[in-house]
């Protein structure tokens, strides 16, 4: 048996591995592949619709293989993320490797995201949202945007508003309540599709507004705060 999930080294390398294992050498991660790759079958359950919990079981025709069950009624931009961390539980039970459930959802968003190629995409065309969400077509916005807070070579704090408002922090950074100055600039960012880019105030400020499908409205802004250090 194999420790704990504790190095994210190591965890990149075995998703890099796997990957490139699956034919897949660069983004976006098809996640078709990998579920191919690792011989992996999705079952929608319309029967228990409701419960929208998705989990691994093994295959009822006794092959020795393993399904992924998802519900019917699970949001559509939920199911990548839930298949990719049920491709990590499933490697992981394959390989021995032991974790708590927070590093399984690292290891998904990795999944999703390698760290190395998100690196070479924002080296290429800077801390742009954007760019990340275009190359990694697969990931949500959310998933986008926590990858690269998690990469921030300094301080960074995202708020996230729309239907509810959530703040993250990057590594070493002081929590600390949304200012006057923020809420100001995301109530601007509201009123127009393109990105706002401002400082103000001893702050670096990039929002990156959302439309909604039809492009009608802005349907949530994420703002990437960078205080003076």
């Amino acid at each position: 048996m194999m420790g704990p999930m504790t190095r994210s080294t190591e965890l990149e390398r075995v998703i890099l591995q796997i990957l490139k294992e699956a034919g897949i050498t660069g983004p976006p991660v098809i996640l078709e592949h990998v579920l191919e790759y690792l011989g992996l079958s999705i079952f929608w359950d319309y029967k228990q619709a409701a419960d929208r919990k998705t989990y691994l079981f093994p295959d009822p025709k006794g092959n020795g293989g393993w399904r992924i069950r998802l519900s019917p009624l699970l949001p559509h931009q939920r199911v990548p993320f839930d298949l990719a961390h049920e491709c990590v539980e499933f490697l992981a039970m394959r390989r021995g490797i032991e974790g708590p459930h927070w590093q399984i959802n690292r290891a998904a968003a990795e999944l999703l995201l390698p760290t190395a190629w998100v690196e070479e995409v924002m080296a290429r065309d800077g801390f742009d949202l954007f760019a990340v969400a275009r190359a990694f077509s697969s990931a949500t916005f959310d998933t986008c945007a926590l990858k690269m807070l998690l990469l921030c070579p300094k301080p960074c704090i995202l708020t996230v508003s729309g239907n509810g408002r959530w703040r993250a922090f990057s590594p070493g950074t002081k929590r600390q309540k949304l200012t006057p100055t923020e809420q100001e600039f995301l109530d601007l960012s509201f009123t127009s599709p393109f990105p706002q880019k401002e400082y103000i105030g001893g702050l670096h400020l990039h929002a990156f507004p959302i439309p909604d499908r039809r492009g009608l409205r802005i349907e949530k802004v994420f703002l990437f705060t960078f205080p003076e250090v």
